[in-house]
């Protein structure tokens, strides 16, 4: 189950986003990352070491969502990754 929603998923499921309104069965034998998992222990990955830096945190909700879809996007393509952040960055028109 995919999310339209930028930042709602908590975790990617088989490298898509993994939505909380899945249940646990529906994943069953899929390869889970959630935010713990994007970079190895007491290290953090490029898009949260972009996130402390730049204090973007937000809600405990949003964050690993949000960092969970970042290091997905980055990871399938860096070049519309960049012009995803800076899009999201933009004010609305």
């Amino acid at each position: 189950m995919r999310s339209k929603w930028p930042g709602s998923e908590g975790a990617n499921c088989n490298d898509n986003a993994l939505s909380r309104s899945q249940y646990a069965a529906q994943a069953d034998g899929a390869d889970i990352v959630t935010v713990e998992g994007l970079a190895e222990p007491g290290t953090l990955n490029e898009v949260q070491r972009a996130f402390a830096k730049h204090h973007a945190l937000q809600c405990g909700f949003c964050t690993a969502g949000i960092l969970c879809s970042g290091a997905r996007s980055r990871n399938r393509d860096p070049q519309r990754f960049v012009t995803w952040i800076w899009a999201a960055r933009s004010p609305p028109r």
